[in-house]
């Protein structure tokens, strides 16, 4: 049994240890294109158009799912779990389930609102705001806010530095 049992152990290991690795690095890939759709979201709700925005973040959100599933399951919970070795896992674990929540959540309500807040639509011709659009965005901006706060101290409390560099 000591045998079987030292054989299997041997065998789990690396090729948890690889999972990891390759796992965290396709995580990391898909981190890197929400990166790049972020800064395409900014320049599209900017130019006022909300239709790409929308379809751009679809596919931001595709990314940070996919960059969340990559870091979840019984391998990453194992590793995040080992005292100090397991403290990048837990890092990118958090970063990966926030990016997902304001992907899936915030975005769409922050694309929404500000659909409401148009300046042809809250700007009226006299030079003064109409309260109307400003107060109907008002709570897609409270549960954007909430979810932003949320992902935030999630990461926030997941270690800040490990021995593990970006």
């Amino acid at each position: 049994r000591l045998v079987v049992g030292t054989g299997i152990a041997s065998l789990l290991l690396p090729a948890a240890v690889t999972w990891l690795l390759v796992s965290g690095l396709k995580a990391r890939t898909q981190l890197e294109a929400v990166r790049a759709q972020v800064r395409q979201l900014r320049a599209e709700i900017a130019a006022g158009d909300l239709s790409s925005a929308r379809r751009t973040a679809a596919q931001l959100h595709t990314h940070a799912e996919r960059a969340h599933a990559l870091t979840t399951g019984p391998v990453w919970s194992t590793a995040a779990a080992l005292p100090y070795f397991g403290d990048p896992a837990q890092t990118v674990r958090a970063i990966t389930s926030g990016v997902d929540k304001v992907a899936n959540s915030a975005l769409p309500q922050l694309i929404d609102a500000s659909r409401q807040l148009e300046p042809g639509t809250v700007r009226r011709r006299d030079g003064s705001l109409a309260l109307g659009p400003i107060e109907r965005a008002a709570p897609d901006l409270e549960r954007a806010t909430r979810t932003l706060r949320a992902a935030r101290r999630q990461i926030e409390n997941s270690p800040s530095s490990t021995w593990l560099g970006t």
